[in-house]
């Protein structure tokens, strides 16, 4: 399983980095994933993903456009919707 979830952080970066180029500004993710609704046991996971380091390093805002490729039950998904808010497309 621990090969799968790097395979699928790598289709993470690839569709951020082809969506938006690579962000450099830093950003404090906390509020946006203390809202994010996600299914019983995804914060669980969040110590081994770390969402926040995640989105700070492609600098997702508000108003992108990104995909999560392969998203499995939608971890990242539901992240992603709330980071680029109504304004962006997942």
């Amino acid at each position: 399983m621990k090969k799968f979830y790097n395979f699928e952080s790598a289709l993470l970066a690839l569709a951020l980095l082809v969506s938006n180029g690579c962000g450099t500004q830093l950003s404090d993710y906390r509020e946006i994933l203390r809202r994010v609704e996600r299914i019983a046991g995804e914060l669980d996971l969040d110590q081994a993903r770390k969402p926040h380091e995640v989105l700070a390093f492609y600098g997702v805002k508000s108003g992108y456009k990104v995909a999560d490729l392969w998203a499995g039950r939608g971890y990242y998904t539901a992240i992603l919707s709330e980071t680029v808010g109504a304004s962006g497309l997942v």
